[in-house]
């Protein structure tokens, strides 16, 4: 039987901006930065931690990672957040593990603009040179130059229900497409053409009463196949299911979990990867509502027939009143917040925190899936490897802004 385990690091959290940032990987730690409050860098197999206080004061709302890379016995992360100015800034945090402490460099300002007035919990970064960043309640979406701040803004059309960008990123002849949501409930997920900016709708794909959300989800890469899956969780009530495409972002199905939790929301999707039946292993972390009315947490391990896209059968890991938002598949997760998978012992980690909406103080969690007993052919290839500091790929892309 599969487990998991809540690890308590003992950190209270001032906010939730650890949880969208994006996380660094150097083979065995985790490194977060929150520019307002503290950096980490967390010890996944000893669940040992230290901190140090950054608290920048101009700085505001969330922020992405734009890549990160192991330094001798340092460790460097690029940051993009929002400063108070409503300006961009790229900061550079260099941890230094023999001292445990980190120095922060500003590599430079973007220009200002009115519009930038949120942090980035909705943006992603899609190379190491080039950003999208939508803003809430506005209908634009900067296509921000990583190298120098240079940005220009495309309008969707959206009016204030405002536009959210999924992980998946795929090339095609001559552009670049990805999953975009537009925040209204039982609207459809779309097809964003970044090049040449356009915009068309997947029929069918709604998540019901929900609004599509494409953060709010996982890719999955195995030998012969590429899935990308989303779903809703940000209106209350809605009972959002899985969202099912292809490396073409044509649907494939949908999958019901309100078998598994009532009106489940989902939290956190970990896409484990693939059994010798061909079922399709998820661990989902389901709240019974929208986090600001749950009551209830269930962590499962779902079994997905991807014939019918229906679940085979699940087993249930965790039932709790403890309510937990993962840094991976949560509703405005970054790309680079991935599974951290050490297949020797058939584990699984990821990051998590109490939600905003639990009681003071908020916790930080190493929540560790013991997958020992859990048939497993193959795993997903977009996670993080226990001794290996970088994502396994099979190509390596250039992509910039026109």
């Amino acid at each position: 039987m599969p487990s998991v385990t809540l690890h308590d690091l003992g950190i209270e959290m001032k906010n939730d901006n650890y949880k969208y940032g994006g996380y660094g990987w150097d083979g065995e730690n985790v490194y977060i930065a929150d520019l307002t409050d503290l950096a980490f860098c967390i010890n996944i197999k000893n669940k040992t931690v230290w901190t140090t206080q950054i608290n920048l004061p101009d700085v505001s709302g969330n922020f992405r990672m734009v890549f990160a890379n192991k330094q001798r016995d340092n460790f460097c992360m690029d940051l993009i957040a929002r400063a108070t100015n409503n300006t961009f800034r790229r900061y550079r945090v260099l941890y230094k593990q023999t001292e445990q402490t980190v120095e922060v460099t500003q590599i430079w300002e973007s220009a200002s603009d009115n519009d930038i007035s949120y942090g980035l919990l909705k943006g992603q970064v899609i190379s190491r040179e080039f950003a999208l960043i939508p803003m809430p309640n506005k209908p634009y979406i900067f296509y921000l130059d990583l190298r120098d701040g240079a940005f220009e803004k495309f309008d969707t059309g959206f009016g204030n229900y405002n536009p959210r960008i999924g992980h998946g990123v795929f090339v095609t002849k001559d552009d670049i497409i990805l999953l975009l949501g537009k925040h209204y409930s039982g609207d459809n997920f779309k097809k964003f053409s970044v090049y040449s900016r356009s915009i068309s709708d997947i029929p069918n794909s709604s998540p019901d009463g929900d609004s599509p959300n494409p953060a709010n989800g996982f890719e999955l890469h195995l030998i012969d196949k590429h899935y990308v899956c989303a779903t809703g969780g940000t209106v209350s009530g809605s009972n959002p299911p899985l969202v099912w495409f292809d490396s073409k972002l044509e649907l494939l199905g949908k999958t019901d979990i309100s078998t598994v939790q009532s009106n489940p929301h989902n939290y956190g999707l970990l896409a484990i990867g693939k059994d010798s039946n061909g079922y399709i292993l998820v661990i989902a972390v389901m709240l019974n509502n929208h986090m600001s009315n749950a009551n209830n947490m269930k962590i499962a391990l779902l079994r997905v027939n991807p014939d019918t896209w229906e679940i085979a059968n699940y087993d249930i890991l965790l039932d709790t009143s403890i309510m937990v938002e993962c840094a991976v598949g949560s509703p405005y997760s970054s790309r680079e917040n991935l599974p951290i998978i050490d297949t020797r012992n058939k584990k699984v980690y990821t990051i998590a925190r109490e939600t905003e909406y639990s009681a003071n103080p908020k916790r930080l969690y190493i929540v560790e899936f013991d997958m020992s007993d859990v048939d497993i052919e193959e795993w997903n290839q977009n996670a993080y490897f226990v001794g290996v500091p970088r994502i396994p790929t099979t190509l390596t892309l250039t992509i910039t802004p026109l």
